[in-house]
């Protein structure tokens, strides 16, 4: 582990490391250390191609209340990016094997004394289940963490995902040699291993379960820790059929909660709103209740 930087932010300490993966890869960690006593520590996996930073506001409002939170970029994303995209040689499953591992292991070992929360958006509460170390998790949150499988959205959404897949995704990465996301409003750039991969289980009716499935995919039945998993209606990105697909497939009991937006008198809870202030008193403060709660 390295330290680059300390910053302060209304008496969080915000302290910038690098974790090194089982493979050598280091990771670039933003951790946020409360001013009051720790109650416990609460690790964010982030959605596809989204820097760390989209979840600072988040990551400052649970350690104003008594935790350690971390945050951390994928291999070939923000400050996990050393070196040319197109000379990076990832896919899918090592930001869950590599990545995702070794923070749950970091993250036991420098504070052993706490538990261990996880929350997890989109795809990064997909990669839990690549993790062979998620059974020492004390809680699993789930933000909108779907099944990509094209045919489970419906109208024209069903046709454009079909078109990303099959037809946009292939051809932009062969030429390119990655996939150019920023271009497209989606994001940071994606190494084309990672793309290929995950376009690979969007293609498959059975996703990362089917016959693209990783070995370590069995590692999703170990987990035994309460799990919760939230979609948003009106979320595009992660329709309720999609995140219950995921859901149905845990050894454990699952609780389901689909939230209407006009639950909390919004006309809309976005894919990426989940994260930003204006959900503090609201969302922000039920996943709270509920972590504290199985803490």
């Amino acid at each position: 582990m390295t330290i680059n930087k300390n910053n302060n932010i209304d008496d969080i300490e915000i302290i910038n490391v690098s974790v090194n993966t089982a493979d050598n890869f280091k990771l670039s960690v933003s951790q946020f250390i409360p001013s009051n006593e720790i109650k416990g520590v609460i690790l964010i996996a982030s959605a596809t191609a989204v820097k760390r930073q989209h979840y600072y506001h988040f990551s400052k409002f649970l350690s104003q209340h008594g935790y350690v939170v971390l945050c951390f970029d994928y291999r070939g994303i923000g400050g996990s990016l050393h070196d040319n995209l197109k000379s990076l040689q990832a896919n899918v499953r090592d930001w869950g094997e590599q990545d995702l591992n070794a923070m749950i292991n970091w993250a036991k070992s420098t504070y052993n004394n706490y538990p261990l929360h996880f929350i997890g958006h989109s795809i990064g509460g997909q990669l839990l289940a690549l993790s062979k170390d998620n059974n020492k998790l004390t809680s699993v949150l789930h933000c909108s963490v779907q099944s990509g499988y094209w045919k489970l959205w419906q109208g024209f959404e069903r046709y454009k995902l079909f078109f990303l897949w099959h037809i946009l995704v292939p051809i932009l990465t062969k030429t390119l040699r990655y996939f150019p996301s920023k271009r497209l409003g989606v994001g940071e750039d994606l190494p084309s291993g990672i793309i290929y991969e995950w376009a690979s289980w969007c293609r498959d009716p059975e996703y990362m379960f089917g016959k693209h499935a990783p070995e370590s995919i069995v590692y999703l039945k170990q987990i035994s820790s309460p799990v919760r998993s939230y979609s948003f209606e009106g979320d595009n990105l992660a329709p309720k059929a999609c995140v219950d697909f995921i859901a149905n497939h845990y050894n454990c009991n699952v609780e389901r909660i689909h939230i209407n937006p006009k639950d909390f008198n919004l006309k809309k809870i976005g894919h990426f709103d989940i994260f930003r202030p204006k959900m503090e008193s609201t969302l922000w403060a039920e996943f709270l209740t509920w972590i504290n709660n199985n803490n």
